[in-house]
């Protein structure tokens, strides 16, 4: 349970009583009006339904803002549960296909077959025999076809079964139907390199999730090279902001009712006041938020400046002097350097309740992990409500009472360790956990940083050192993960875990949602981000077949599932389809839900780009290489089979976009690799299979009408016409970046071979070797009072382990390699240049030669096509900043490029002085050229 930004506050957003924390309240109300206040037995200020409302057989919790109520069964309900499960199963979503899949797969056939009678026929009457070397050159130019065939066959697989997945039953209902709790759920935020405030963005959407908050942690793995690097201290700085934020705001919510007043049909039959109470709602809302955002901040800048007025207003006696415990326990963080990694127990907090401010001031400045749990400290004193009622009897403040204070409590736990159970993945974690202890629920949040190994496997490993160094199955039954930049949906869980509560649910493994950026423009989108192709019927057609593959953010898994196969997969830096394989192969499923639950900003800049599609096709080449394709196509069928491999090809056919554009230049100067007798034959038996009949089949998928879903909160992703060229686009933009990528998968499976001693199969070593060495911790690392009472036991800290030596952000990141990576684009610049001079010598030698139309039609076609593909890329590449050339990639610049080509080549062909008659006997193109004019 939360509350997004948009309640409205009438809703009295996301309060709940915290029934473990000693609370004797069953349930709360969804009205403030609809509760009144009682004490409880600690004399704390409790909520209490009244009686009209409390006449439910289930126990559990109401979450006023979206509806929720987490049910429990009773004791007298377990048999009626098991009957009700076993004589009423419901449906949960519905497959429906958006196109006959006959139809499509009869298309598919008629495609194959048509292009096998295609390459018989080039093979037997179109070769160009007239020397040995374009003999050579029409051959290499048939397999170069015929590699590009197969690319085209597997890429049309996916489309053979489009389905789309439409829920039928909500989760409330589904949970209260089958008497079940909401389960816990772990929300996970991956960052590196990102800056802060794009990290506290992704948390806070995550903390407004419409889920019940005491089921929810938030969570941030910080991947960052430097503890002692200030973004860190930023990424804590700002947990911490947004927990108090959310927490405060809560607390405010259930003290004050924001309410406008109600208007009756009597007291306004026109309907004058609604708008206006409308307003009233909205204003009050906003001057909540705006207060309790000042105060927050106000806190996090001057803790010091409250905890100075707590000394002039509470009387100097009961201030007290440092005892010998304040006094043994700094002397023991000053042993240890005031180590991050270290766990505080719970003698330790006590202690730190009765510290001095002089002693809270030398923890301060301690170590900067220290400052949140100082900040605890001094939040629970007097100063603070002290100085929050001197603002509110000066009319400074309105909302923020100390009342409000009174309930919004928490504790911060420093639970840094310096072993951990898996060493493979981690030397040491720093761990805060932010934890309410009031009145009032809020997601847990936690920052989890690791002290990195001397492989530290990126990604993988920092998700990995969360699953089996800092949780157990108890802990959490499933994990959401997220970019630092996905945004997510406020209802994303609500539309993603009613998968696992169907029939079939208990196989699948993951739910993964498209990636949609909304900093790009569907016209507007030259670097190929949006790739819709891929995230509309391509992940469908593999969703049908429960085959859907993880794209790294943006996906709910089933925790046990993944723990299984070792956790998120290595020895590849696309470590998320390697996950998605190992999970297939181990017999889960995985389902695509069409729906934009989450924002993300892509990179604009070409460097950026570059760098990451260079890794992507790093990693599809370490994926092939360390795949036995014949084990997987025994264990997934030949259909799934082929799904992987499809994902991993497209780096090898490179060299196929180079053959074609570098094809017009040696057409013009030299030999053309097709001869063609009769054009009607060829059109018909050549250029519909070819060139017409798949793009037909994208059209057909297109064009089809997609099944309406009512409750659908986001909209869902689908192809454009743009979208297919820009995939076309891409295939040639990026084909230097993918050459490269040859030699850094090589290097990768090259220094892998050498630290394992492979000496036997690769692929089936890697495939059947144990990725991760799954620990068995002790006790319950996520319970804080289980870590904390374990460490109590044990009075000295842990020996420290000496790991290896952490390099500083700054140097982990060569500004070399990003230079290296524009140098690639280079090729692009190269050959637009190359088609543009070869559609220039064709033009001049059907000038001069009128029967040589066929050479005329053939270059033009080839050098138009690769220039059109390759220029959208250039002006990116050229600018110097995100916003000069916004529109370089319009169809306004395209046609102003086609508009130029056009015009220089029918000036051209107007000049008749300027002609070459013969290249070969003229000497070359210069010299042709020159000779030409001059004749």
């Amino acid at each position: 349970m939360t509350g997004s930004n948009d309640t409205a506050p009438s809703t009295a957003v996301g309060y709940q009583l915290n029934q473990r924390r000693g609370s004797n309240v069953k349930a709360s109300s969804k009205h403030p009006s609809d509760a009144i206040s009682i004490e409880n037995d600690k004399g704390k200020r409790s909520m209490k339904k009244l009686p009209d409302l409390t006449q439910s057989k289930t126990r559990g919790f109401y979450d006023p803002l979206a509806g929720l109520q987490s049910t429990l069964p009773d004791d007298d309900d377990e048999m009626q549960q098991v009957i009700t499960l076993e004589s009423h199963k419901t449906c949960v979503y519905e497959v429906k296909p958006y196109y006959s899949h006959s139809v499509l797969t009869i298309t598919f056939f008629v495609y194959f077959f048509w292009s096998l009678g295609y390459f018989a026929y080039r093979a037997a009457e179109t070769l160009n025999d007239e020397t040995y070397f374009t003999l050579a050159y029409s051959v290499a130019f048939i397999i170069v076809e015929f590699v590009s065939f197969v690319a085209s066959i597997l890429h049309l697989n996916n489309f053979t079964n489009p389905v789309t997945n439409i829920l039928v039953e909500k989760l409330p209902d589904i949970l209260r139907r089958q008497k079940k709790d909401y389960p816990n759920v772990n929300a996970y935020i991956c960052c590196y390199k990102e800056p802060p405030s794009i990290v506290a963005e992704t948390m806070m959407k995550a903390m407004s999730l419409t889920y019940p908050a005491d089921k929810l942690t938030v969570g941030i793995l910080d991947d960052s090279s430097n503890f002692r690097e200030t973004r860190g201290w930023a990424h804590v700085q700002s947990m911490e902001r947004n927990f108090l934020t959310f927490l405060l705001r809560q607390s405010v919510y259930l003290v004050y009712d924001a309410n406008a007043p109600d208007s009756t049909i009597i007291d306004d039959p026109q309907g004058a006041l609604k708008e206006t109470e409308e307003r009233l709602k909205a204003s009050v809302k906003e001057a909540i938020d705006s207060e309790v955002q000042w105060f927050v901040e106000y806190f996090l800048l001057n803790a010091w400046a409250v905890a100075s007025e707590a000394d002039h207003l509470v009387p100097a006696e009961s201030l007290g002097m440092p005892d010998n415990s304040e006094r043994e326990l700094l002397a023991e963080l000053r042993a240890d350097d005031f180590s991050a990694y270290r766990t505080f127990t719970e003698e330790d907090l006590e202690r730190l309740d009765r510290f001095t401010i002089d002693g809270l001031q030398v923890l301060w400045h301690g170590s900067a992990f220290f400052r949140p749990l100082v900040r605890a400290v001094l939040w629970r004193r007097s100063g603070l409500s002290n100085y929050l009622r001197s603002l509110n009897m000066d009319n400074k403040l309105r909302y923020v009472t100390p009342e409000a204070l009174s309930i919004a409590h928490y504790r911060v736990l420093c639970l840094g360790r310096e072993v951990v159970p898996n060493d493979v993945v981690s030397a040491g974690n720093i761990r805060i956990d932010f934890e309410p202890t009031g009145e009032v629920y809020a997601p847990r949040g936690s920052y989890l940083r690791r002290r990195k190994p001397a492989i530290p496997h990126n990604k993988a490993g920092n998700i990995n050192n969360a699953l089996f160094n800092e949780s157990t199955e108890s802990d959490m039954e499933f994990i959401l993960l997220l970019d630092a930049d996905q945004q997510p949906h406020p209802d994303f869980l609500l539309r993603t875990l009613p998968y696992f509560y169907a029939d079939s649910g208990a196989n699948t493994a993951f739910i993964q949602t498209p990636q949609f950026f909304k900093n790009i423009y569907p016209a507007d989108d030259p670097l190929g981000h949006r790739n819709m192709e891929f995230y509309g019927p391509v992940m469908e057609g593999r969703g049908a077949y429960g085959a859907a593959p993880f794209v790294g953010t943006n996906a709910v898994f089933r925790r046990r599932c993944l723990c299984e196969v070792g956790g998120i997969m290595y020895n590849s830096v696309t470590e998320d389809m390697y996950t998605g394989m190992k999970l297939h192969t181990a017999g889960y499923k995985s389902l695509y839900h069409n729906e934009v639950l989450a924002l993300g900003s892509a990179p604009v800049d070409i460097k950026e780009t570059l760098e990451q599609r260079k890794r992507w096709a790093q990693g599809a080449v370490e994926i092939f290489s360390l795949t036995p394709w014949n084990l997987l196509r025994r264990r997934l069928g030949m259909r799934k089979m082929l799904y992987n491999l499809d994902s991993c090809i497209y780096p090898f056919l490179s060299p196929t976009a180079f053959f074609y554009g570098l094809s017009p230049l040696l057409m013009c100067l030299w030999a053309v690799p097709i001869v063609v007798e009769d054009p009607v034959i060829f059109v018909i038996v050549g250029v519909l299979p070819v060139m017409i009949l798949p793009r037909v089949i994208n059209y057909m998928i297109l064009r089809a009408k997609r099944p309406h879903e009512e409750n659908r909160v986001a909209q869902s992703l689908w192809v454009e016409p743009t979208d297919l060229w820009r995939a076309e686009q891409t295939y040639f933009a990026f084909a230097g970046t993918y050459l490269s990528s040859w030699h850094a998968g090589r290097l990768a499976i090259k220094n892998l071979i050498r630290k394992y001693n492979v000496k036997r199969s690769l692929s089936m070593w890697n495939w059947n070797r144990e990725f991760l060495n799954k620990p068995t911790p002790k006790v319950d690392v996520t319970a804080p009072a289980a870590l904390t009472k374990a460490a109590t036991a044990t009075k000295k800290p842990a020996a420290k382990k000496k790991g290896p030596t952490e390099q500083t952000f700054r140097t982990s990141i060569k500004d070399g390699d990003q230079i290296k990576n524009t140098r690639l684009f280079m090729w692009n610049v190269a050959l637009f240049a190359i088609n543009i001079f070869a559609m220039v010598i064709a033009l001049l030698r059907f000038n001069c030669h009128p029967e040589q139309i066929w050479l005329l039609v053939v270059v033009w076609g080839f050098a138009f096509s690769t220039c059109w593909h390759l220029w959208s890329f250039i002006p990116m590449a050229i600018r110097s900043s995100e916003n000069q050339w916004p529109y370089a990639s319009s169809y306004h610049a395209h046609n102003i490029m086609i508009g130029s080509i056009l015009g220089i080549l029918v000036v051209l062909f107007l000049a008749e002085n300027l002609r070459i008659c013969d290249i070969g006997q003229s000497g070359g193109i210069t010299k042709g050229i020159i000779s030409g004019y001059k004749a």
